[in-house]
């Protein structure tokens, strides 16, 4: 399984900023996504600063993928979201992104990323402020709980690519992006 982990990804004035701007927006509660099963979380839909982060993705890592779709989700102690892929059909070769912004994120607070290979997890990646990990959209993953000690939200940061826009997306419109 192809797992790539990037930490410090930006300089360390710009990943703080990003942070405190990421600290003050408004998320939408109990966002259903795009499963079956219904997803506990908040949520904004085209959230400008997924967006940066896609501007600043490096060239040898997303090559010729095409940005599908981007957006924020945030998580508090209690709010658990389902497990699940983000390959949809028609997709190609598809691929998810997820950067974690939270710079005074605490280890022991929980909120890593589980990655399953065959319904076991595989890998539990940590939540690490300035962290992007970047996976095979096929796998099915999930956040981890958080305890009831974390004073901030579990934010990420996702980018959805596809090698193909086939019959599964529509290609964005960067015009409507504020």
């Amino acid at each position: 399984m192809d797992i790539i982990v990037i930490d410090n990804f930006f300089p360390d004035k710009i990943a703080q900023s990003f942070c405190d701007v990421m600290a003050k927006q408004k998320f939408e509660f109990y966002w259903p996504g795009d499963n079956a099963v219904p997803n506990f979380h908040w949520h904004i839909k085209d959230c400008p600063m997924a967006f940066a982060v896609h501007t600043h993705m490096p060239e040898k890592l997303i090559g010729k993928l095409r940005l599908c779709d981007f957006y924020s989700n945030s998580h508090t102690h209690g709010v658990y979201p389902s497990k699940h892929s983000d390959f949809q059909s028609g997709a190609g070769k598809a691929y998810t992104a997820i950067y974690y912004p939270e710079m005074e994120w605490k280890e022991e607070w929980g909120g890593g990323l589980y990655i399953f290979n065959d319904d076991k997890v595989h890998r539990l990646i940590g939540y690490k402020g300035n962290r992007l990990v970047f996976f095979d959209a096929s796998y099915d993953h999930q956040a981890a709980g958080i305890m009831p000690a974390a004073n901030y939200l579990r934010i990420s940061n996702v980018l959805k690519y596809s090698s193909d826009i086939g019959d599964g997306f529509v290609p964005l419109d960067f015009t409507k992006i504020t």
